[in-house]
Parts: structure tokens; C-alpha cells; sequence
């Protein structure tokens, strides 16, 4: 080849060739054809050595590869955007080794590790998986990449993989010890709706991808096979006591599922349209649904027996709340996405199916409904038509009675909560800010809890004392109800967080993103006073709040607020240098992504005081 002239003839493929790999002893190649085909070459004659490598989807065939012994073959591809497969074969036969691994998305990346024991594979939709070839379990839970991943490699140790994908992300995951400080399950797509169950045993998540799904709530595996719709559901919610998990679908069905087998207790409940809302009554005896044919239906549960005639409104019924009692329903419908939307409120006898008042108008679309501990009081929230003000209203509980002035948003609500005790009411907004209300008068009692894209849900911890919020620039944090003041430092998805919730066992929380992925979070600030929080804050952010105006700390005044932390609270600080010096890495690259210079200033200093070190999980760019 010193010539560069051709070794033998072509090797003919009927479509583009993807990829190409030489064989551990150079005696074979393999290539990836646009045929849906791998095909393995006797580099000494020009001939296959076996059969085609055919993939049942048809797709192309983007990655190919042999194991490190070269015995076994490896390839992955699908159809784009709408399916992907990978699968290992034997390389002196051409039989397949594995079942085929099936992915909604094409695999763009595969390959073996050091040791030839497992496979990882990359795709489009943003997952990236570890197989053992032996079993075909997974190894580790599906890793999120940041948008699509286009490449996946294996460190020479194997207990390390290293991926690439969109925008020039990376990743750098340990297998062995993965992080224990968010643990994920997956969607393949976005999820729409979190909950837990009441004693804290499993957590349930709905999602576009036609499925719900029960989680364990300490590890986060599959407590069942996932519970399947023929459309995206809306929302999945547990009966009070526990028994039965309800859920809402695009295809015009309501289901009731058993959580401890994940089989339904009674056939769909059938719809004329979407399903968008359903609700347990506070005893679990009944489930109301909202329908976008403008009705709302009360069910028996578990046997799913329609009880009266649908509750009739003018508009698509979004969102529906029982009183504590069990004997008022609360229903709003709306116009959704119109440029003169229009909404109501209507108030139910539920034994009866009297409507007693309403239906009462309300600008826009009535997304959320909360109904305050004692019954006597239901706030309203929505998206209002442009250019009228966004504000939550408080009304009287049956008369529909106006209370207070209204809450004011500069953009729409998503969401609305009582605290437990009744006294303040919690609103997440389009505009960016979620905010804690006077739940009496609807006066503000702090400042705005400030994230950099719209907030999609606000929950108050058990005792009151905590909101969380969820939003879509990718976080999700902890607030002082008292104070406004961030109790936590943001917890980060690679994509925006839709739903996040407390553990009703408290100390943990869990939240759901776009990108499907459900994360655990732990987090107690029991024992801590505002002084440490204060000092946490700074520590975590490297900045602090002066008189409303955000300030990057000096050196001495960071390391001063380290100590006194460190002494008093342990273990939450990292402690070894290869972790402060990985942190602050992570956060320069941050502040470079943000062009605060300061910020980058900052953490480059303390990274080269601490040197760099090993890694659990490592994110920047390329």
C-alpha cells in the first residue's frame, strides 16, 4: 500500500456506506450500509464471510464494531426519527448473540467495552445505555445526554464512559460508583406529570410517549411494566389512600391501574375526546374527569361505573378539585390558545350533581385549581388572553363569591397552592417568577422567586416551611417561605423541568423533565440556621446578595464561609480536593457559558489552588 493503489476489487454495497472497522487481526472488515445491512469482509478475497447482517427496521446502519477479542460483532442504526435497534452478533457466523435492543430513535453510537462485557449505545433521543451482552439487562440506569448523542466511548479502564452529542456537549459518567445525588429513571419522551404515592412507596410519572409509569420510590426502578395508552397522557394521580393510580390520555380514555401488579382494575373509562384532567375524591370511592368535549364525568372506583349525567360547561374542562369533604367538586374549563380565550369556574354537589353556582366567568384558561385545607376557598389560575392582566383569584367556596384583590403574573399561571395550615397561597408563572401570596387577602409576603424561564409548578413542603419549584430553564430549587430566600442551590436537568414534588416521607424530593428523565434528589435543611443557609449559598454560587444586586465574593470571604460550614455541617460539603477542584471546573464553565468573567475569575483561581481531580460525572463543551 506504500503506492496508495487498491488492494483487490471493490466492495460493493447496494447504498452508502456509514461505517467502516477493520477486525482486532486486520483479516476482516466490516462495514454499515444505508441498506439496513452490515456486512463482514474476507479482506483476502474480496468476499463476505457470512451472510448480511440484516436489522429488521430497515434503517441504516450508522455504527459497527468488533469486540476486543474479535468474536463478536457489534451493530446499531434504526429509522430516522422513528425507530432504532442494536444488537451483537458472532463474528464466525453471523448469529445473532443478543435479542435485539429496540429505541425509539436511532442509535447513532455503539461500542464494546475494554473487557467485552458490555455494549453502550448512544441515540438521538438523548439516552445513552449500558448492556451486558451476556443477560441484555441494562447496567446502569439510562444516562441523559444533553439533547441528541451522537458518539459513546469507553475509557481504557472500562469503568468510565465518555459521550458526545449536539451543540458540542460531553459527558464523563462513572459506571463502577455513579453519582449518588441524583438517581434517574426514563420517559423516551416528555414527561408531563409526577406524584407520589401517599406512603411514599412508589412514584408515578405520565408521559408523552404513551406510557405510565410506577417507580420505586428509593431506586427508581420499574416496580412494573409500563402501563400503556395509545396517545400521550396529561396526568397520573394516586387515590388518597393509596390503592389505585388513575390516568389521562390524549386518546380519549381514563384508566384505573392497580399499582402492586400495574393491571387495570376495570376496562377504560371512555371518552368522546382527550382526557385531560383526572382527580380522586378525598375518600377514593369516586375519580373525576374533565373531557375536552366541555363535560366532566364522576366514576366509581375501582369498578369505573359512570355515577351521573356528565356535568356540563361551555369549554374544554382542564382542571377539577375536590373540597376535604368529598362533597363539593370545583371544575374550570377554558378556550385554549385562542387570542380571545375565555374561561369559567362552576361549583358541583357531588352526591347529586347539582351545580351549586357559576358557571362564573374567568379571563382565559383555568389551568389549576387549589382549594384551601378547610374548604372555604378556591384559588383560580390560568393563562388570561394578551394584553390583560395575569393575576390568581381567591373565590368563596360554594357561593363562588370573589375574595381579595387578584394576584398579579406578567404572564400566564401554570400553577397554585395552598400551604398546608391555609395561610398562604404559591403561584408559578409564564413570566419567570413563581410567588407566596397572603392566602386571606392575596397580599405578597416576599419577594419574587426568580428563575430565567417560565416556572411550571410550586409545591410547599409537609411542614409548610419549604416551596419547591420546577422550571423550564432547566432547574429546579428550594425556597424559605418565610424569606424568598433560596434554600438550595439549583438542581439541574438537561432539559427543562416540568413537575417536581416533595417525598411525603420527607428528606428527598423528585422532579421530571422534557427530556423524560424523573431524578431524586436529597436536600435537609432542618438544623441549619439562616446564617448557614446564607453562607451556603455563597459557597455553592461564589456570589452574594447585597442590596438586591448579586456580587461575586472575594477569595477570603469564600474561604472563611467554607470553614465555618465545614466545621458545622460536614456532610454536605465536599471534602477532597480532587471534588473542590472538579466542582469549581464545573462552575467556570458555567460562568463561561453565562459570560460572567467574574464568576469564571473565581472558580479558575480555587481550581488551580486544588489541582484537577477524578470525576464522578463531568459536563462541559467542546
Amino acid at each position: 500500500m506504500e503506492d496508495g493503489a487498491p488492494v483487490g476489487g471493490a466492495l460493493e454495497h447496494p447504498d452508502d456506506v456509514r461505517h467502516i472497522v477493520f477486525s482486532p487481526d486486520n483479516r476482516q472488515l466490516l462495514t454499515g450500509c444505508g441498506d439496513g445491512r452490515a456486512r463482514l469482509w474476507d479482506i483476502a478475497t474480496g468476499q463476505l464471510a457470512v451472510p448480511p447482517l440484516e436489522h429488521g427496521d430497515g434503517g441504516t446502519v450508522w455504527q459497527v464494531g468488533f469486540s476486543p477479542d474479535g468474536g463478536r460483532i457489534l451493530t446499531a442504526g434504526g429509522l430516522f426519527s422513528t425507530s432504532g435497534e442494536a444488537r451483537v452478533w458472532a463474528a464466525d457466523t453471523g448469529k445473532p448473540v443478543t435479542p435485539v435492543w429496540r429505541f425509539p430513535m436511532p442509535v447513532r453510537s455503539a461500542c464494546f467495552s475494554p473487557d467485552g462485557r458490555w455494549v453502550a449505545t448512544a441515540g438521538v433521543d438523548g439516552l445513552v445505555r449500558v448492556w451486558d451482552v451476556n443477560t441484555s439487562r441494562e447496567v446502569v440506569a439510562p444516562l441523559h445526554h444533553q439533547l441528541a448523542a451522537w458518539q459513546a466511548s469507553f475509557t481504557p479502564d472500562g469503568r468510565r464512559l465518555l459521550t458526545s452529542g449536539k451543540g458540542g456537549s460531553w459527558h464523563l459518567w462513572d459506571l463502577v460508583s455513579p453519582s449518588s445525588s441524583a438517581p434517574v429513571a426514563a420517559h423516551t419522551e416528555r414527561l408531563m406529570d409526577l406524584e407520589y404515592h401517599s406512603a411514599g412507596r412508589w412514584l408515578a410519572s405520565g408521559s408523552v410517549d404513551r406510557t405510565a409509569r410506577l417507580w420505586e420510590a428509593d431506586t427508581l426502578r420499574e416496580a412494573v411494566p409500563p402501563l400503556q395508552h395509545r396517545a400521550g397522557l396529561g396526568n397520573v394521580n394516586f387515590s388518597p389512600d393509596g390503592r389505585y393510580l388513575a390516568s389521562s390520555s390524549g386518546d380519549g380514555t381514563a384508566c384505573l391501574w392497580d399499582p402492586e401488579t400495574g393491571s387495570p382494575t376495570c376496562p377504560p373509562l371512555r371518552h368522546p375526546d382527550a382526557v385531560l384532567v383526572v382527580r380522586f375524591a378525598p375518600d377514593g370511592t369516586r375519580l373525576v374527569t374533565g373531557c375536552k368535549d366541555g363535560q366532566a364525568r364522576l366514576w366509581g372506583v375501582p369498578g369505573g361505573q359512570i355515577l351521573l349525567e356528565p356535568l356540563p360547561h361551555r369549554y374544554d374542562v382542564h382542571t377539577a378539585a375536590f373540597s376535604p369533604d368529598g362533597r363539593i367538586l370545583v371544575t374550570g374549563a377554558g378556550e385554549w390558545d385562542t387570542p380571545n380565550g375565555k374561561g369559567e369556574i362552576a361549583f358541583w354537589e357531588v352526591a347529586t350533581g347539582r351545580r351549586l353556582a357559576g358557571p362564573i366567568d374567568i379571563r382565559g384558561t383555568p389551568l389549576a385549581l387549589a382549594l384551601n385545607p378547610d374548604g372555604a376557598r378556591v384559588a383560580v389560575a390560568g393563562m388570561d388572553p394578551l394584553p390583560t392582566p395575569h393575576a390568581v383569584q381567591l373565590y368563596e367556596i360554594p357561593t363562588g363569591k370573589r375574595l381579595g384583590e387578584p394576584m398579579p403574573h406578567h404572564d400566564g399561571v401554570s400553577w397554585v397552592v395552598f400551604s398546608p395550615d391555609g395561610q398562604r397561597v404559591a403561584s408559578a408563572g409564564e413570566d419567570s417568577v413563581a410567588r407566596i401570596w397572603d392566602g386571606h387577602t392575596g397580599r405578597p409576603l416576599t419577594p419574587e422567586l426568580r428563575h430565567r424561564r417560565a416556572v411550571r409548578k410550586v409545591e410547599f413542603s409537609g411542614d409548610g416551611k419549604w416551596l419547591l419549584t420546577a422550571s423550564f430553564d432547566g432547574t429546579a430549587r428550594l425556597w424559605d417561605v418565610l424569606t424568598g430566600e433560596p434554600l438550595s442551590p439549583s438542581l439541574r436537568h438537561g432539559d427543562g423541568v416540568v413537575d417536581a414534588v416533595f417525598d411525603p416521607r420527607g428528606g428527598r424530593l423528585a422532579t421530571g423533565g422534557q427530556d423524560g428523565a424523573v431524578r431524586l434528589w436529597s436536600f435537609s435543611a432542618s438544623d441549619w440556621s439562616g446564617e448557614d443557609l446564607g453562607q451556603f449559598a455563597e459557597v455553592w454560587s461564589g456570589t452574594r446578595l447585597r442590596g438586591g444586586i448579586t456580587d461575586p465574593v472575594t477569595l477570603e470571604e469564600w474561604r472563611a464561609s467554607w470553614l465555618k460550614l465545614k466545621a458545622r455541617h460536614p456532610e454536605a460539603l465536599l471534602t477532597s480536593r480532587e471534588e473542590g477542584a472538579l466542582w469549581h471546573e464545573r462552575q467556570m464553565a458555567a460562568g463561561e457559558r453565562a459570560g460572567q468573567a467574574a464568576v469564571v475569575a473565581f472558580h479558575r483561581r480555587w481550581r488551580e489552588e486544588l489541582g484537577r481531580g477524578d470525576a464522578t460525572v463531568v459536563e462541559g463543551r467542546q
